[in-house]
């Protein structure tokens, strides 16, 4: 496509739905919020790894790709020394902004609104 192509957002949207859906239907003991190209994936620790890569592999067939440095691991019941976790990722520790909802321990959920009011 070439740049200021109208139907550019339009094409991406659907091949990103498409993809989603698939991974969903597939992966039903997972949660996966998203807005547009903003997904997560809610769900055990463990297994976080091979959804994502399935997602990423799907959306990588089609074009589109995974910004690797935007993803983000957060564990509220604290990491198990038996889950390896991917170099790639950013471990965070006291919560994460899913969808510009503060998700996390108390303290870290002030501070966010705090800083957005102020």
């Amino acid at each position: 496509m070439k740049y200021g192509d109208p139907l550019k957002g339009p094409l991406f949207g659907l091949a990103h739905y498409q993809i989603l859906l698939k991974t969903i239907a597939q992966t039903p003991n997972y949660v996966f919020p998203s807005l547009v190209d903003n997904t997560h994936i809610v769900g055990p620790m463990s297994e976080i790894d091979p959804v994502f890569d399935h997602l990423s592999t799907e959306l990588t067939l089609v074009g589109l790709m995974v910004k690797v440095s935007k993803c983000k691991l957060w564990n509220p019941l604290g990491i198990s020394s038996s889950i390896k976790i991917p170099e790639v990722y950013t471990l965070v520790t006291d919560g994460l902004r899913i969808l510009g909802v503060q998700v996390g321990f108390q303290d870290f959920i002030k501070y966010i609104s705090n800083e957005a009011l102020f």
